[in-house]
């Protein structure tokens, strides 16, 4: 197994990258009215986020000598104990594919790519400034301007992409949804999928659609630090419980802040078997409900 330290040398300088990292996360968060947790992240996010920059520099350098599945599937490594995969129907190895994926954590589309496990594939993210940085994961994204006015070629690119009979991994929610062994509403979160994903079916059917749900990206223990009691929303607790996971698993030797993976795909469908009139708006449905059955499925308390 490769680890980071075996990873090539970094081309990208990792101070620099680590302070674009360590500011886009906390635009994310956007913690303007909550200034100690701010300050708190700042400070003990340094080291992580140097050795986050060094470690997608070296990721960089790696998919040049093996591939971007394997080694994606080593850096999965780093920020789990193990990778459980449960597939009910086996993924296409060529032809259009659209997997559509929940969001609720750090490790979820590095899991997602490996469970695509093709070299085709291409994952749409919202713009970072840093992955321009790096140039060998950037060509396997599709990026999404914040700027709405300015997506609708990005939605250009993604049917492209199924056009030319590649994989895509969308995460249709666009922002952090609950966790789903440890909080309510992942299955309320559902309702907040763009429905572009109807589009991109109803313009290339032929595509196969991987309902993919992931879990146990986030810990017990990070979920009950005391960290993440500070925050008074769920959300907010949620990112804060990522964000000191992520510090304690490079400085904590305690196996407690890993958990292996969870993967569960459900069964893989076309356009058509979704909704034979390729209605867009019927389509973006018949995906809601099938990530629906699936997560329902696997936990049923959410329900």
């Amino acid at each position: 197994m490769t680890t980071s330290a075996e990873l090539p040398p970094s081309s990208a300088k990792p101070t620099s990258l680590a302070r674009m990292i360590l500011a886009d996360f906390l635009s994310t968060l956007n913690l303007n009215r909550q200034k100690i947790l701010r300050y708190l992240i700042s400070v003990l996010g340094r080291k992580p986020t140097l050795w986050m920059a060094d470690l997608l520099s070296r990721w960089d350098r790696q998919i040049e000598r093996s591939s971007f599945v394997e080694s994606a599937r080593d850096v999965l490594q780093l920020f789990t104990s193990g990778f459980q995969l449960s597939s009910i129907d086996e993924i296409p190895k060529t032809g259009p594919l659209l997997a559509v994926a929940n969001h609720p954590g750090l490790a979820d589309s590095i899991g997602a790519i490996v469970t695509v496990g093709r070299e085709d594939v291409r994952v749409v993210v919202e713009r970072k400034e840093f992955f321009r940085v790096l140039p060998n994961i950037n060509r396997h994204l599709l990026t999404i301007e914040a700027d709405t006015s300015l997506r609708l070629d990005a939605m250009r690119h993604i049917i492209q992409a199924l056009k030319e009979g590649q994989a895509v991994i969308i995460f249709p929610s666009g922002r952090l949804e609950p966790e789903p062994s440890l909080m309510p509403g992942a299955v309320d979160a559902l309702e907040q999928w763009s429905a572009s994903v109807g589009i991109f079916l109803s313009k290339v059917p032929e595509t196969r659609l991987v309902p993919i749900l992931i879990s146990q990206t986030l810990t017990p223990k990070a979920w009950h630090s005391w960290l993440a009691r500070l925050p008074k929303t769920q959300k907010r607790r949620h990112q804060a419980a990522m964000g000191w996971q992520f510090v304690k698993q490079r400085v904590s030797k305690d196996p407690a802040w890993k958990l292996p993976l969870r993967i569960d795909t459900g069964w893989i469908k076309t356009a058509s078997e979704l909704e034979p009139s390729l209605d867009p708006k019927k389509l973006a449905q018949a995906v809601q409900d099938e990530m629906r059955s699936l997560l329902n499925s696997i936990y049923p308390e959410d329900s």
